[in-house]
């Protein structure tokens, strides 16, 4: 119980092992698990009710809206560097399993603007390559 504990404390206190600004280590460690979570999703009306509204919103989206998954599992494969020939002998190597999700992405801000940014671009590459042809040409 008390390595748990130990545990427990060492990764709440990570992010601000190298961090200056303590309350910005903080800001973005919630920020980077909060991402795994359906609150992200829900409305901005919901989020503003509250954490609990958030999550409740984001995940109906993600009923909804999201993709299906199947997920199958098979063999597994025990590394032979990491486990005794004794104790990968005890393993079970067929692992076999089924399982459902659903998944809904969201296309990250940088993405969007590069896509914006070759969007934006294109009209200008196809304006001076058409001079370029005309002079081939002649």
């Amino acid at each position: 119980m008390s390595r748990f504990v130990l545990l427990l404390v060492l990764l709440l206190c990570a992010p601000f092992a190298g961090a200056e600004d303590k309350a910005d280590a903080w800001t973005s460690f919630s920020e980077k698990v909060g991402s795994t979570l359906p609150f992200p999703l829900g409305s901005d009306e919901a989020r503003a009710e509250g954490f609990w509204h958030g999550v409740w919103d984001g995940t109906k989206r993600i009923l909804s809206e999201g993709s299906q998954d199947l997920y199958v599992s098979g063999y597994y494969y025990h590394t032979p560097y990491h486990f005794s020939e004794h104790r990968r002998d005890e393993f079970n190597d067929n692992a076999w399993g089924l399982g459902y999700g659903r998944t809904l992405a969201e296309e990250k801000p940088a993405k969007k603007s590069r896509a914006k940014k070759a969007e934006a671009e294109a009209p200008e590459a196809e304006a001076e390559a058409a001079p370029e042809a005309e002079t081939a040409e002649a």
